[in-house]
């Protein structure tokens, strides 16, 4: 039985074995025991915090555990661009004509943009490979939105989702070969690596500040810009379904999209329900059960065959409040 909860102390070598073998959507995965450490510290503060107190630059933290073993990771910043600047690329289109000559030219043009500051960003996400599967990725992504549904006044109303951007035969980002090379002199992964782990402030201090003329790029980086990484299509798809969407952002570095979606318009906000555990309805097929303590919240995948036993793992008494929804994916909804 699969169940989400928020990540501890204790987790950190499972966390590290995890991001070191089988790597992660986006890499804000922290990858050093000092860093995991100080990511769950943070995390547990958020937690802890009263709900009439809400943090600006908290982090929520979270494992998926199979059995005692951590399989996946997956966490909330409340709000971007609290502690640091959030940067992307915003895509607009130029019209440039000339009358006399009989010319006119739309051109598409990144401008660097702080646009996306304030919203409340899903990240950290990775799943081992045995465990990829809809429901897992459902369980991730609803799972937390069962969160933020619960502590609304904690989060922004917006949300957000940033994509690793299209790799080429080789793994590497046209993008970043096209641009961000010509000024970091490193590869896309050092970069990464220092602009989430060190400092944002670097993208402001080494990458072009005005605006990019996409025409000047090459075709691949042009065809492929606000495409994700293409073995991340399942993810991809699980977020579409939730609710989220393409904007005209996308990924400084490496040009991947950048999904937002209205927290009040997610699936998840929608379809679930606050109810007493013991007049939870029969299901159909399976749910995704969290209980409402804001401190130790635990969130269950629940088959329809294995309902009570995957329930008890709450350690609820009948009377106890939860949050549910039905599993949103394409087997499903």
């Amino acid at each position: 039985m699969y169940s989400l909860r928020p990540a501890k102390q204790t987790d950190i070598s499972d966390i590290l074995t995890l991001a070191c073998e089988q790597g992660s959507c986006h890499a804000s995965l922290p990858k050093t025991d000092e860093a995991i450490r100080s990511v769950i510290q943070t995390s547990e503060d958020a937690f802890r915090n009263p709900s009439d107190q809400p943090s600006l630059t908290g982090n929520y933290f979270w494992v998926l555990s199979k059995e005692s073993a951590i399989v996946g990771t997956i966490a909330i910043e409340a709000f971007t661009g609290q502690k640091e600047p959030f940067y992307s690329y915003r895509r607009e289109t130029l019209i440039n004509a000339s009358y006399r000559l009989k010319v006119k030219q739309s051109i598409p043009v990144l401008y660097q943009s702080h646009e996306l500051a304030g919203y409340s960003q899903l990240h950290s996400i990775t799943l081992h490979p045995k465990h990829r599967t809809s429901s897992t990725i459902a369980l991730l992504i609803q799972g937390v939105i069962l969160y933020i549904s619960e502590h609304p006044e904690n989060f922004s109303s917006k949300l957000l989702i940033e994509f690793p951007g299209f790799k080429d035969e080789r793994g590497e980002s046209p993008l970043w070969n096209d641009l961000g090379l010509h000024f970091f002199q490193m590869s896309l992964k050092q970069a990464c690596y220092h602009a989430s782990v060190e400092d944002k402030a670097l993208i402001a201090q080494l990458m072009p500040n005005h605006p990019l003329y996409e025409n000047l790029l090459s075709s691949t980086s042009q065809s492929t810009l606000g495409e994700p990484q293409q073995d991340l299509d399942d993810y991809y798809q699980s977020f579409i379904r939730e609710g989220f969407r393409p904007s005209n952002h996308i990924d400084i570095f490496d040009g991947g999209p950048c999904l937002t979606c209205q927290s009040s318009n997610s699936w998840s906000q929608q379809e679930n329900a606050r109810t007493r555990l013991d007049v939870l309805p029969v299901l159909s097929h399976e749910t995704i059960v969290m209980n409402v303590n804001k401190e130790q919240p635990i969130v269950v995948l629940v088959g329809v065959e294995q309902r009570d036993n995957a329930i008890a793992t709450l350690n609820l008494s009948p009377s106890s409040w939860i949050r549910w929804v039905p599993i949103n994916t394409e087997e499903g909804y």
